[in-house]
């Protein structure tokens, strides 16, 4: 079975009004027609291929188009290790029913309602990725259609800024690898993943851009770091199999992540899940992923 790890809490809202994305996992990408084809073909190879990244407080999207199709956008998130199509989209370009989900809910670690689909002639920003499957689940938003992953681009290196809103994708033996080794993947989720200290613990924890929360970790870790108060629900988080609620405490003390130091943070809780660090934090940095061989550096901002 794929293990397909849905970790961004997607439409959290309520009481203080919290709000935590949807980390959302799925595989790669195979067939589908769309109807209403546009003249525009996939971009040429390169040495360095650019795609750009559209960035906001809450989401990084790119564009996605089917067949030449219209665009779609779509979220880019690192903290999936799969690629993921909403209902109401794949209904309208009529994706095919191949199977049933193989996507199990991260955060609640039930399987995920909907059914596996296949894609071709898919590109993300103009540059045509692996075809594959993708998981279809029920889901609404008008602000994005998908959520693809890192794993869209087997055997190449791919690098994201944030700051400047692209990726560029390049061969592993490119002359902008990274020196040194990097950091491996997580041994459990096959994840991008970084050392986080914080006050009282040292975790590893995922790089999430699907995750709008600076810092958001499981309930169980409350009774090993130290903070100013405990922490008070704010909202319920719902994921793709499930919700439950949202907590939240500032830290007593500075928490480090990738050698940048934030003084008293305010720290997110849920029940289920892992350590993440979302899309605010990992503004401050650049990250080079290589999917294939499962390694991470994380490099100092622009």
């Amino acid at each position: 079975m794929i293990r397909s790890l849905f970790k961004r809490a997607m439409a959290a809202s309520c009481l203080a009004g919290a709000s935590l994305s949807a980390g959302l996992a799925a595989a790669q990408a195979e067939p589908v027609s769309q109807a209403t084809p546009q003249a525009t073909a996939p971009a040429p190879a390169a040495a360095v291929a650019r795609i750009p990244l559209y960035v906001s407080d809450g989401r990084a999207l790119l564009m996605m188009r089917i067949n030449g199709g219209h665009p779609a956008p779509v979220v880019f998130d690192t903290g999936t290790n799969g690629n993921l199509i909403y209902k109401s989209y794949a209904d309208d370009i009529g994706m095919p029913n191949v199977g049933p989900s193989q996507s199990r809910d991260g955060s609640t670690g039930l399987m995920v309602p909907g059914y596996t689909t296949s894609l071709k002639g898919v590109t993300l920003g103009g540059y045509a990725i692996t075809e594959g499957p993708a998981t279809v689940f029920e889901f609404r938003d008008e602000d994005e259609v998908g959520i693809f992953g890192p794993n869209s681009f087997p055997g190449k290196l791919v690098e994201m800024n944030l700051a400047k809103g692209e990726l560029r994708i390049m061969a592993p033996d490119a002359p902008q690898r990274p020196e040194g080794p990097g950091h491996a993947y997580s041994d459990d989720e096959r994840l991008p993943v970084v050392a986080l200290d914080l006050p009282g613990a040292s975790v590893e924890a995922t790089l999430d851009t699907g995750n709008d929360s600076a810092f958001l970790l499981p309930l169980s870790l409350v009774s090993q770091i130290k903070l100013k108060g405990e922490p008070r629900k704010i909202g319920i988080a719902t994921s793709a199999a499930g919700t439950q609620p949202v907590y939240e405490a500032q830290a007593d003390g500075p928490v480090k992540v990738g050698g940048v130091e934030v003084d008293s943070p305010k720290l997110r809780f849920i029940e289920g899940g892992t350590p993440n660090v979302g899309l605010p934090m990992m503004r401050k940095f650049r990250f080079v992923f290589d999917p294939t061989n499962e390694r991470t550096w994380v490099l100092a901002g622009d």
